[in-house]
Formats: structure tokens, C-alpha cells, sequence
């Protein structure tokens, strides 16, 4: 778990008692995160709501496969079951599913390869020009 958040003595407490304390580790905030998305087997993000995670682009940036939920922005760039997964914030099942079928070294599979290259063609001249052409229709 990379960055900050208000409960993480409760989850660190939470690994714990599930036992699995020892698979999962707490760095907090980081200024360099690029280690840790070339140490990462795929980025979760379980969220309810959140407009726009810029940590989505980022780690399909790096070549990794997304699972994140209805709620959340960026699925609109996730190609279920090509590049990662979106599923319901509340459908444990559905995540644990997707968490399991990720590939077990995500960086160079066919799935982080998929999600790089999804991301890419998201340049800012291009998405300026979308803006731009949205604009010119909306004038006509």
C-alpha cells in the first residue's frame, strides 16, 4: 500500500488479524513511485467514488493491469478481462476474482501490455484536439 490515509493503523491491524501481514506492506507516502509500480503485480483500486484517480493512468502507464470499480473515472479506459477489471465497489467476490486473475508478474504479460498501450494513445495534443473539436461542434 502506497500513500496516505487516516485509517491505516486500522488496516495494518486488519492484515493482521487475516493473516496475511506479512504478503502486505505499508510505505505511506512516496515522492518516486515508479519502484513501486515495477514491483506491483497490478494496481486495485476499490473505491465508491472518485472522478478521476490519476494513479489509473500512471500504473496502465506502466504496464499494468487496472482493477478498480464503477465509481471510479478511469474505468472508462479499462477493457474488462483485456487490459484489467471493473466491477461493483461493494461485490467482494467479483473483486477477489478479478485479483486472481491477474497474471502473477504483470509487467511485460499480454494483459500490462494491453493496458500501456490503451493509455498511450492519451496524449495531450490528442485529447486537446478532442477537446477542441467537442467545442467546435457545440458553436455550430
Amino acid at each position: 500500500m502506497v500513500g496516505k490515509d487516516k485509517d491505516q493503523s486500522r488496516y495494518q491491524a486488519l492484515a493482521k488479524t487475516l493473516n496475511c501481514g506479512e504478503r502486505v506492506r505499508f510505505f505511506g507516502m512516496q515522492s518516486e513511485t515508479l519502484p513501486f509500480y515495477q514491483m506491483a503485480d497490478g494496481l486495485l483500486l476499490p473505491t465508491l467514488y472518485d472522478p478521476f484517480p490519476n494513479v489509473i493512468l500512471e500504473a496502465m502507464a506502466c504496464g499494468l493491469p487496472v482493477i478498480t470499480t464503477t465509481g471510479c473515472g478511469g474505468s472508462e479506459f479499462i477493457i474488462q478481462g483485456s487490459n484489467g477489471f471493473v466491477c461493483d465497489a461493494l461485490d467482494i467476490s467479483a473483486l477477489q476474482q478479478a485479483v486472481a486473475a491477474l497474471p502473477a508478474r504483470a509487467l511485460g504479460s499480454a494483459e500490462g501490455i494491453r493496458a500501456r498501450e490503451r493509455i498511450m494513445t492519451c496524449t495531450s495534443e490528442r485529447l486537446s484536439g478532442q477537446l477542441l473539436s467537442f467545442y467546435q461542434d457545440l458553436v455550430k
